[in-house]
C-alpha cells in the first residue's frame, strides 16, 4: 500500500515526464519504480520492483555507486561519474542521487549513460590510432554536452554537437574561446576552486556551475573533468549535465509539499485513505479532530466503530461494490465520546496493481446545518399553524362584522323613508356611507384572506359575461350611469382560470375607474379589450379619468397607499389586484398621467 501511495505521488509531482533515465529507491535501496534504464550497462540483470539496487549494479562500480547513494541518503545530495572496461566496450556511466522529502523519504536516481563504443585493442597495428579514432567518434556523438580544456586558461579546444546545442552559439565561436567569457564559469572563484580540486583528486566531481547560454538564459548544470590527453597536451575533459529540470522539478515537489501540509492542516473535511486489510493508511487532521481522535489513535481504530449503525458500513460496502462510488450519503457517525453526529459521506472504490481494494473518501460534518434543519422545519410549521389562524380569525372576524353592519345600513335606509326632516336625513345619509365605508373595507379584508388561504379553481370563463356582471353589480356607485362603458373580447379559443379571483380583479379596476373618473370631461369613459392568444389572456382596462401622479405609480399596490386625503377607498384595492394576479401567475403593468387617465394591463396564463 505504502508503495501505491508513493507512485501516485510521483505522478502528480511530476516526475515521470523527467527525460533522463531514473530509478526509485527507499533508505533500504530497493526499488519502488524506474524509466528508461533497461538498457543501461549498469544493470546485470532486468530491473523489477522489491529487488534491491546494490544486488544488480554491475560488479566493476558496485562500491563507488553505493557510496554515492548513501550519501544521498545522507542528504548530501551526492552523483558520480564511474568508468567500466569490461570486454570490448568502454563506458562512462553518470550517476546522480537526489533526495526528495516526500512522503516515507524516497530517492530517485538518475542514470545517464554518457558514451559506448566499441574498443578493438587486440588487433590492428597497436599504435592507438584506432582507439583515438573510436574515442573522437564517441565524444563528437555522446548524448551530453562535451568539451576539451587548456589546463591552464580553460580555453575550449574541442566541443561535441550537444555543447553546441545547447549553449546556442555556433562551433567555431566555442572553439577557440575561453569558458569563462563564454559564461560556461560564473567567476574566476570558480576555476581557482576547480584547479585546487584537480591537484587533491586529479579530478571534479558534481560541481555545480550556472551555465549562460547565447539567449542570455542561465541554466543549472553539474561538471565532471578527468584528465585526457589531447593533440599531446594534457588538457580537461569536462561533461556538462543539464540538471535545471531537475531543480525545477525539486521546487515543484518542495512546493507540493508544502500545499499538502497546508491542506491537511486547514481543511476542515475530514480525507480518508482505508483497505479491508489494513483498515486506514491515512488521514488528515481534520478527520481525527472530527471523531475526538489523536493522529495515531484515529490510525488504529477499526473503521467499523465510527459509524453509529451498524448496518450503515455493510449497505455501504455493498453500494460501492455495485456502483463503485458513493456521494453526499448521509450517514450517523459516533465521536470518541458516543456523541452521534451526522456527516456527508463521500467515497470511491479503486485498487491497486495487485488487485487489493482501496476507500479514498471524504466526510463533511452535517451536525449544524441538521439541527438547522430541524430548527427551521419546526419554526415552519408553527408559522403555518399561526397563519392558519390568522386567516381563519380575519375570514370569521369579518363575517361576524358584517352582519350588524348590514342591520344597521337597513334600518337606516328604513329610517331615510320614514322622515322628512332634512337635518335627519342629511345625518342619516352620513351614516349611510360611513356604514358602507366600513362594509367595502370588511370585503376588502374577506378578498385578502381568500387569496392567500384558498386554492386555484380552473374553469371555463366567459370574459365578456364576467366584466358585464361585474359592471352590472357597480351600477350603485355614484356616477356610475353617467360613465360610456366599452367591452370588446376575442376569444376564439377556450380559457381555464379562477373565476372567483378574476372577479375580484374586475370589479377593483372597474369599481376604481367609476370612483376616480372626471366629472368635468364631455365623455368620460371605461374601455376593456381582452385578447386571447400564445395560451395566454391579455387584458386591457383603460379609463380617461383623473389618471395617477407619477410620484405615486410605484406605490398604488402597496397595502394600505391612498395617494391623496381624498381618495375614498381603504387603500387595500390594488394591494388585492396584485396579490390576486400574482396567485393567478401572471403580470400587470399600469401607465397612467394626470389628469389624462389610466391604462392597467394584464397577461394571466391558460390554467390548463
Amino acid at each position: 500500500m505504502k508503495m501505491l501511495r508513493y507512485k501516485e505521488l510521483i505522478s502528480e509531482t511530476l516526475i515521470n515526464p523527467f527525460d533522463h533515465p531514473y530509478v526509485i529507491i527507499n533508505k533500504e535501496m530497493e526499488i519502488l519504480g524506474h524509466h528508461g534504464v533497461e538498457d543501461s550497462p549498469v544493470f546485470s540483470l532486468k530491473l523489477e520492483e522489491g529487488m534491491s539496487l546494490t544486488e544488480i549494479l554491475h560488479p566493476e562500480i558496485r562500491a563507488t555507486v553505493v557510496d554515492a547513494l548513501e550519501d544521498a541518503i545522507r542528504g548530501s545530495k551526492q552523483s558520480g561519474t564511474f568508468k567500466e572496461l569490461s570486454g570490448d566496450y568502454l563506458t562512462r556511466v553518470q550517476v546522480v542521487a537526489a533526495p526528495f522529502e516526500v512522503h516515507d523519504n524516497r530517492y530517485i536516481c538518475f542514470f545517464e549513460t554518457i558514451f559506448s563504443k566499441e574498443l578493438s585493442t587486440s588487433s590492428d597495428n597497436g599504435d592507438g590510432q584506432q582507439s583515438e579514432s573510436i574515442f573522437a567518434k564517441a565524444f563528437h556523438t555522446a548524448p551530453l554536452p562535451l568539451a576539451i580544456l587548456r589546463m591552464d586558461d580553460c580555453t575550449m579546444l574541442n566541443v561535441n554537437d550537444a555543447l553546441v546545442k545547447i549553449s546556442g552559439f555556433a562551433k567555431d565561436q566555442l572553439q577557440g574561446a575561453s569558458a569563462l567569457k563564454l559564461g560556461f564559469f560564473q567567476s574566476d572563484r570558480d576555476i581557482v576552486r576547480i584547479n585546487q580540486l584537480l591537484k587533491e583528486r586529479n579530478s571534479v566531481h558534481n560541481y555545480p556551475v550556472s551555465f549562460t547560454l547565447k539567449n542570455g538564459h542561465d541554466i543549472k548544470t553539474i561538471l565532471n573533468l578527468d584528465l585526457v590527453e589531447f593533440n599531446g597536451e594534457q588538457c580537461l575533459l569536462a561533461i556538462i549535465q543539464d540538471i535545471t529540470e531537475i531543480k525545477r522539478t525539486q521546487a515543484k515537489l518542495k512546493a507540493n509539499e508544502h500545499l499538502l501540509i497546508s491542506i491537511n492542516e486547514n481543511l476542515n473535511e475530514g480525507i480518508y485513505r482505508s483497505t479491508p486489510e489494513d483498515g486506514f493508511v491515512y488521514i488528515n487532521k481534520a478527520f481525527a479532530r472530527m471523531f475526538g481522535l489523536s493522529l495515531e489513535e484515529a490510525m488504529v481504530i477499526n473503521p467499523e466503530r465510527l459509524y453509529a449503525n451498524e448496518d450503515d458500513r455493510s449497505r455501504i460496502k455493498k453500494q460501492l461494490a455495485t456502483d463503485g462510488f458513493l456521494k453526499n450519503e448521509q450517514i450517523e457517525f459516533r465521536r470518541s465520546n458516543g456523541e452521534i453526529f451526522w456527516g456527508y459521506l463521500s467515497t470511491l472504490l479503486t485498487s491497486d496493481e495487485n488487485g487489493n481494494l482501496i476507500y479514498d473518501g471524504a466526510i463533511v460534518d452535517i451536525s449544524d446545518i441538521k439541527r438547522s434543519k430541524v430548527l427551521l422545519h419546526e419554526r415552519n410549521s408553527e408559522l403555518k399553524k399561526i397563519n392558519a389562524e390568522l386567516d381563519r380569525f380575519v375570514y370569521s372576524a369579518s363575517h361576524d362584522l358584517r352582519a350588524p353592519l348590514t342591520s344597521l345600513l337597513g334600518l337606516v335606509n328604513i329610517a331615510l323613508l320614514e322622515t322628512n326632516n332634512e337635518k335627519v336625513v342629511s345625518y342619516l345619509e352620513m351614516m349611510k356611507g360611513s356604514v358602507n365605508k366600513l362594509d367595502s373595507l370588511i370585503s376588502d379584508i374577506i378578498n385578502v384572506s381568500r387569496n392567500a388561504r384558498q386554492g386555484l379553481h380552473a374553469e371555463s370563463v366567459d370574459f365578456k359575461e364576467l366584466a358585464e356582471e361585474t359592471i352590472e353589480h357597480l351600477k350603485y356607485l355614484p356616477s356610475a350611469d353617467s360613465i360610456r362603458t366599452e367591452i370588446h373580447v376575442s376569444d376564439g379559443q377556450e380559457f381555464r382560470s379562477d373565476p372567483k379571483r378574476l372577479r375580484i380583479l374586475f370589479n377593483n379596476l372597474i369599481s376604481n375607474a367609476f370612483r376616480y373618473h372626471d366629472p368635468h370631461k364631455a365623455d368620460p369613459y371605461l374601455k376593456m379589450y381582452v385578447e386571447i392568444k400564445d395560451g395566454r389572456a391579455h387584458i386591457t382596462i383603460a379609463d380617461n379619468g383623473k389618471g395617477i401622479d407619477p410620484d405615486h405609480i410605484e406605490s398604488i399596490f402597496e397595502m394600505f397607499f391612498r395617494a391623496t386625503t381624498e381618495a375614498e377607498g381603504s387603500g387595500l384595492g390594488l394591494y388585492i389586484v396584485k396579490e390576486t394576479v400574482e396567485k393567478l401567475h401572471g403580470i400587470i403593468e399600469v401607465e397612467s398621467k394626470l389628469g389624462e387617465g389610466s391604462t392597467f394591463k394584464l397577461s394571466l396564463p391558460n390554467l390548463r
